[in-house]
C-alpha cells in the first residue's frame, strides 16, 4: 500500500465536538497535512457533520416529524459547513472546488495535493465518532469493552449494520467498509490526535485499529 496516496475520513465529532469547533485541532491538522504534501503526499479528505449535524436533527425532531431523507439532508448541511471550512484552510494546496463523490477521481488526477470531498447523496454517512479504536462491544454500554488492534474487514462488516441510517455513529460506515474490502485497502482507525495521524502517515507503530 502506498502511504503517499491517502484518504482521510475526518470524524465530525473531532472537528466539531459538543462545545463547538475545535480550532486548536483544525490548526494542527492543517499544518500536519501541509507538511506532508511538501514530501509528495496527496490526500483526499472527507469530514463529518459532528455535533452541528446532530443538533440540527435534534431540533427538527423536537419541532416536527421529519422523515429519514429530511434528517439525512440536515446531516449533510453540517457536512457542507465543515467541508467548506476545510477547503478554506487548505487554500493554495486544495483542488479549486469541493468535490462530490463522482468528481473525486477526476479531481485527483489533476494532481492537486489535497482534494476536499463534500456530501450530497442521502443514505450515506461521512460522520464518525471521536474514537481511537474499534472495540469488541459498545464502550458506551459496556465498561469492559476491549479495544481491538487488528481486525479483518470481513469480521468488521459482520459487526456493523448492513445499511446507513441518519445519526449512525461508526468509525467506518457500511459502504466504505465494503469498498475497502473490494479494493484491498487498509484502514487505520485512530483518535483525533495529530501525533497518531503522523504515526500512520509515516508507517510507524500507532495506537488504534488496523482494518485489513
Amino acid at each position: 500500500m502506498s502511504r503517499k496516496h491517502v484518504a482521510i475520513s475526518l470524524g465530525g465529532s473531532v472537528v466539531h465536538p459538543q462545545d463547538g469547533l475545535d480550532t486548536d485541532f483544525l490548526s494542527a491538522f492543517r499544518d500536519c497535512i501541509r507538511t506532508y504534501t511538501q514530501d509528495g503526499y496527496r490526500f483526499v479528505i472527507t469530514v463529518g457533520g459532528g455535533a452541528l449535524s446532530r443538533r440540527l436533527q435534534e431540533v427538527a425532531q423536537n419541532l416536527a416529524s421529519p422523515n429519514t431523507d429530511a434528517l439525512d439532508m440536515l446531516g449533510i448541511t453540517g457536512v457542507s459547513v465543515h467541508s467548506t471550512l476545510l477547503h478554506t484552510i487548505f487554500e493554495g494546496v486544495a483542488y479549486p472546488e469541493i468535490c462530490l463523490a463522482d468528481a473525486v477521481e477526476n479531481a485527483y488526477l489533476q494532481q492537486s495535493p489535497v482534494v476536499i470531498v463534500g456530501a450530497k447523496e442521502t443514505g450515506k454517512s461521512t460522520d464518525h465518532n471521536a474514537v481511537g479504536y474499534i472495540y469488541d462491544a459498545d464502550p458506551d454500554m459496556l465498561s469492559d469493552a476491549q479495544p481491538i488492534d487488528t481486525l479483518s474487514l470481513d469480521d468488521y462488516i459482520e459487526m456493523i449494520p448492513d445499511s446507513f441510517s441518519p445519526g449512525l455513529h461508526l468509525p467506518v460506515g457500511p459502504p466504505a467498509a465494503r469498498l475497502a474490502k473490494e479494493s484491498d485497502i487498509e484502514i487505520a482507525v485512530v483518535a483525533g490526535e495529530i501525533q497518531r495521524i503522523q504515526n500512520v502517515l509515516s508507517a510507524r507503530s500507532f495506537d488504534g485499529t488496523l482494518l485489513n
